[in-house]
């Protein structure tokens, strides 16, 4: 087990691959969330203020695949 620890990075801490994982599962067939202490929730905005930091990363790794 590990504990994350939420920090200024887009995923709050959690790696894309965990973030995939509980996507992934989220999605499948069978799986609902029956209650929550204060509810199933995403932002409205979903992750569009990480935009600018999404294009700046990608821009990155073309370049070094170049």
């Amino acid at each position: 087990a590990e504990t994350v620890l939420p920090d200024d990075a887009p995923f709050r801490g959690a790696s894309p691959e965990e973030l995939g994982l509980i996507a992934r599962w989220l999605a499948s067939d069978g799986v609902r969330i029956v209650s929550a202490t204060s509810g199933y929730v995403e932002p409205a905005g979903g992750a569009g203020k990480w935009e600018a930091w999404c294009r700046l990363a990608r821009a990155g790794t073309e370049s070094e695949h170049r």
